[in-house]
């Protein structure tokens, strides 16, 4: 926001950061901001401003704001992002979209121009990994599945290469809307990445006609249960009015053994696992996940 009201001419951003900013989310957030350059020779990466002399007086004044907000300091300063100006001649051109621009706690500051769904949604599927491409994918075909249907002619235009249209395609293709959270969604793109198996999501496990529980990843070659644990899972989605954290963790404690009780085997990873790819190939092999053949 701050950047759009610092520059004369309307700001457009593009990319992922158009995408977060019409509230899709991203695994991680994205330490540059991207906007449209005006031509090509505009484009290209400029660091932030340096807003102060040193990180002392940094530090003060950002302390000096907390104490007068009442908040404490969690260990960590803001950082502002850098801004990537891309260039990028479309064959079909658009009109920019007014998009609102909504704090964590749902205050409003105001309005800024992006590129329409289709164009960033297709630009991050084609330019970025997908490690980066699954999670904003992944949301778009659970929040907007008729919206999704019409997506592949939406973009038909905007195709200028046949390496382009195989990028996309199979980044599309490999979006599934059953992936509930950025955790998720990052997961199957890193079992992917490493050349296993990706697993089905959002698995109903049953013993006999008795329901057990739904299970975040399921390996049907192995009968193999895959748990992603973030903060959101035992902060809200287990939590119950009233609870303990001794409550939730027994609790989930109970819903594992019911599942092994099915004969099914139980792994468990954590953002710390996901986002360090060694470690994560590691706790696949160590728990039978097969490799992807051809």
């Amino acid at each position: 926001m701050a950047h759009s009201l610092s520059r004369q001419d309307p700001i457009v951003f593009i990319g992922l950061t158009a995408l977060l900013l019409q509230g899709l989310p991203a695994a991680d957030v994205p330490a540059d901001l991207e906007v449209q350059a005006g031509s090509a020779g505009r484009a290209g990466l400029v660091r932030p401003p340096k807003l102060y002399r040193d990180g002392t007086e940094r530090m003060q004044v950002y302390l000096r704001h907390l104490e007068s907000a009442g908040q404490e300091f969690t260990g960590s300063l803001p950082v502002l992002p850098g801004l990537r100006r891309r260039w990028t001649r479309r064959p079909a051109p658009y009109e920019a979209e007014q998009v609102i621009v909504r704090l964590s706690e749902g205050t409003d500051v105001g309005t800024v121009l992006t590129a329409p769904l289709h164009h960033a949604l297709s630009d991050v599927l084609i330019r970025e990994p997908l490690l980066v491409s699954s999670t904003p994918a992944d949301a778009v075909k659970r929040r907007h599945g008729a919206w999704a249907n019409t997506f592949p002619d939406l973009v038909e235009p905007l195709i200028t290469t046949q390496a382009d249209r195989r990028r996309l395609d199979a980044a599309w293709s490999f979006a599934d809307g059953r992936a509930e959270s950025p955790g998720e969604s990052l997961s199957r793109a890193a079992v992917h990445e490493l050349g296993f198996i990706v697993p089905e999501p959002q698995k109903d496990l049953y013993d006999g006609d008795r329901w057990i529980a739904r299970v975040d990843h399921w390996w049907d070659q192995i009968g193999l249960a895959g748990e992603f644990d973030g903060k959101t899972k035992y902060s809200s989605a287990l939590r119950k009015p009233g609870d303990s954290w001794q409550d939730v963790l027994v609790r989930e404690k109970e819903r594992e053994d019911a599942i092994r009780r099915t004969g099914a085997g139980v792994l468990r990873w954590m953002w710390s696992d996901v986002r360090n790819l060694q470690r994560f190939e590691h706790l696949l092999v160590r728990h039978g996940v097969p490799r992807r053949t051809g």
